[in-house]
């Protein structure tokens, strides 16, 4: 087996002689199991004979080329009739042909691109070795949506490993019983006291669906007939009343809440503790989910 570069491509080759052909009753080698026999790996391998290659629903065959096993065969048995030169550019037609075939290019119907299926060596004389502008440019754009997709693949992989970081750790709002109020607690510290217990729980509830929300909405304060609001998007997050600020004023104290509140929720904590800017706690947790997601997969 040897090597060689056509067209600035590296691959390797192997001459087959009438043995390693397997020819059939007709004397012509048949492609499928001359093909079953190899495979290729990180360099495609052509197999080169002077034998007539057969397969079913083809009358000629300058070549075939197996994308699945990375291997092409090529025949220089009907690419005869020609000068030496002549022959040996048309062998290297054919072969960037099949190599184009390994790399996934489908056939192409101008006459002149290295793609378009020649019938006889006439229309392989025809052909340049190159591909042609629309082929290149099909091939710049399937590079492209190539990358696009990896990019959104990979993104999508970053989503899922953030989400399952943020969802591992422990809910940061609780409450408790404080007196005759009750306190509404991130990571035990105060940052809202209620008259009711209930409204604690209720309020606790949904500051921690918010929190796990990787885009929660933005918190808005709204101003009603005795006391204030506080909204998260189109939902009710928590009703204040005069009795719940130690000087009766509710929107005050509603917007101070917003305004402590509202850090915690986008940036999933302190600025120690979070990242406001991608919503996301901290890069190791994530690149440790990432890592066992990773390890799962395989």
């Amino acid at each position: 087996m040897m090597s060689a570069i056509l067209n600035g491509r590296p691959l390797r080759f192997e001459v087959l002689g009438a043995h390693d052909a397997m020819l059939d009753e007709t004397g012509r080698a048949p492609v499928r199991e001359i093909l079953n026999r190899y495979c290729g790996g990180d360099l495609p391998l052509l197999l080169l004979t002077d034998c007539d290659l057969s397969l079913p629903g083809c009358r000629s065959l300058f070549g075939y080329a197996d994308r699945r096993r990375r291997v092409a065969v090529l025949s220089t048995f009907r690419l005869r009739g020609a000068g030496d030169d002549a022959l040996r550019r048309r062998i290297a037609n054919v072969a960037a042909h099949e190599l184009g075939h390994l790399d996934g290019r489908a056939h192409c119907s101008r006459p002149d691109c290295v793609m378009h299926p020649a019938r006889n060596p006439a229309e392989v004389d025809a052909r340049s070795m190159d591909l042609c502008a629309r082929c290149q440019a099909g091939t710049s754009r399937r590079w492209r949506a190539l990358a696009a997709l990896a990019a959104l693949l990979f993104a999508v992989f970053a989503l899922d490993a953030a989400i399952q970081a943020l969802h591992s750790r422990p809910k940061p709002f609780s409450w408790r019983q404080d007196g005759p109020s009750a306190a509404v607690l991130y990571h035990r510290e105060p940052v809202l006291r209620l008259a009711g217990a209930e409204r604690a729980r209720a309020a606790v509830q949904a500051l921690n669906a918010l929190f796990f929300h990787l885009s929660p909405p933005r918190l808005e304060v709204v101003h009603q007939s005795g006391g204030a609001a506080v909204r998260a998007g189109h939902a009710l997050l928590i009703e204040l009343t005069p009795a719940d600020a130690a000087d009766g004023d509710a929107l005050r104290l509603a917007r101070d809440f917003a305004e402590r509140v509202e850090p915690l929720l986008q940036g999933k904590g302190t600025d120690t503790e979070g990242c406001p800017s991608c919503h996301i706690h901290r890069i190791r947790e994530v690149e440790e989910a990432a890592r066992l997601r990773v390890k799962l997969w395989r």
